[in-house]
């Protein structure tokens, strides 16, 4: 009786462990390809909103689409971001992968030195970035996700939003977290930027070019 319990125990946290690792990874790789998107959209914003200074002409020939096409990165970009600071504790976020680990320990693995470490560095990250992460929810709540009363008459772009500089800190936040649980999980190190800003330069110097071969016609 007591081998089979043995085995039974045994099989039963083998299985555990399994289950928790897979878990893991599997939120893992989802936030590292938010991240992924977040970025893109942030530079798709940047990149195209700076065009209205050096490409205006070519932007006014289509003025209602890339208007259109600014108010969608920004705003997806802003709820995507929010999303992965989430406090929800059923959230796929920073903060709750923390929590994951630090509940999983004794099935994960890893060195006990190693994972508080990661922990420790990745909770001071979020800590420091706590108050932009409120007005990013409040951003979110009141305007994005929501058409909060209070707000109908109101700007909550003005109020609430971080600055074009804390939106790049808290990328570069998520990008250092996603990094540390990389190599402490042992996988590939996440590099941000698949291109979209160059895409976005051919696009304008494009749509420039067949405008002026169209005039000389």
């Amino acid at each position: 009786d007591s081998e089979r319990r043995y085995k039974r125990d045994w099989k039963w946290s083998d299985n555990k462990k399994k289950e928790v690792s897979e878990k893991l990874v599997e939120r893992f790789s989802h936030l590292k390809n938010e991240l992924y998107t977040i970025n893109e959209l942030f530079i798709a914003y940047e990149k195209l909103y700076n065009k209205q200074a050096t490409h205006l002409d070519v932007l006014n020939w289509t003025p209602g689409f890339f208007q259109l096409t600014l108010y969608s990165y920004i705003n997806q970009f802003a709820v995507m971001l929010s999303r992965i600071y989430d406090h929800n504790k059923d959230a796929n976020s920073l903060l709750k992968l923390c929590d994951y680990i630090e509940s999983n320990l004794k099935y994960l693995g890893y060195s006990m030195n190693k994972t508080k470490e990661f922990v420790d560095a990745s909770r001071k990250i979020l800590s420091d970035n706590e108050y932009l992460v409120i007005k990013l929810k409040n951003l979110r709540n009141l305007t994005l996700a929501h058409n909060d009363l209070g707000y109908i008459e109101k700007n909550a772009w003005e109020e609430f939003s971080p600055t074009i500089g804390e939106y790049r800190s808290l990328v570069t936040s998520a990008h250092d977290i996603v990094c540390m649980l990389s190599i402490l999980i042992d996988l590939p190190t996440p590099c941000l930027g698949m291109g979209v800003g160059n895409d976005i330069d051919y696009l304008i110097t494009t749509l420039q070019k067949g405008y002026m071969d169209d005039e000389l016609e």
